[in-house]
């Protein structure tokens, strides 16, 4: 009676070693997460109304409809019109009363200070510096095109979607960050 119970607890004790190397193995490939609802630009949230847009803002310098033929921001998927607010070298996307930021170029526009938790973002930032925030997806990071000078950190969102966010660096320096949205 001895001998099996040694021999169950041994099992359950392998078992519980695999597991956790498995599990760690699972969690080192995945990518960083992002919270949305800590970002703001020039004191705008993320996710914002049109009356926020226009009263922190002002006028955009231009408004237009994308016209996607799929995904989060497609008319046809979603059965209403999506408007694109650019302000210089960012807009958002949204209808009706909800927007969200889509692109921001920082190389467009020197001024554009992205701020996350404690970090802010900029035409200045290196790609080293995201390491501290987002260790995972640093490690990750892919090279665009085969051109090595051209590098992007993906994050998962939170909470949990099917989107994504870019940064896009180029000669080790942010110069986009995108949101997208699969079809």
């Amino acid at each position: 009676m001895n001998l099996k119970l040694i021999i169950i607890v041994g099992m359950l004790g392998y078992l519980t070693i695999i597991s956790a190397q498995d599990s760690k193995e699972k969690n080192s490939c995945k990518e960083d997460t992002i919270f949305l609802n800590l970002i703001s630009i020039k004191a705008v949230n993320f996710f914002t109304t049109r009356e926020e847009l226009i009263r922190c803002l002002g006028k955009p310098d231009s408004i237009v409809n994308p016209h996607y033929e799929c995904g989060g921001f497609s008319e046809d998927w979603q059965q209403t019109v999506f408007l694109q607010y650019y302000y210089g070298g960012f807009n958002y996307i949204g209808s009706e009363e909800l927007y969200q930021i889509e692109t921001i170029n920082f190389d467009q526009d020197s001024t554009i200070l992205l701020y996350y938790k404690d970090f802010i973002f900029s035409g200045q930032t290196k790609i080293d510096q995201l390491s501290q925030i987002f260790p995972t997806s640093f490690k990750n990071r892919t090279v665009k095109n085969g051109d090595p000078d051209q590098e992007i950190i993906r994050l998962l969102l939170y909470p949990p979607s099917d989107d994504i966010v870019f940064f896009y660096f180029k000669n080790g320096r942010l110069f986009k960050l995108k949101y997208w949205s699969p079809c």
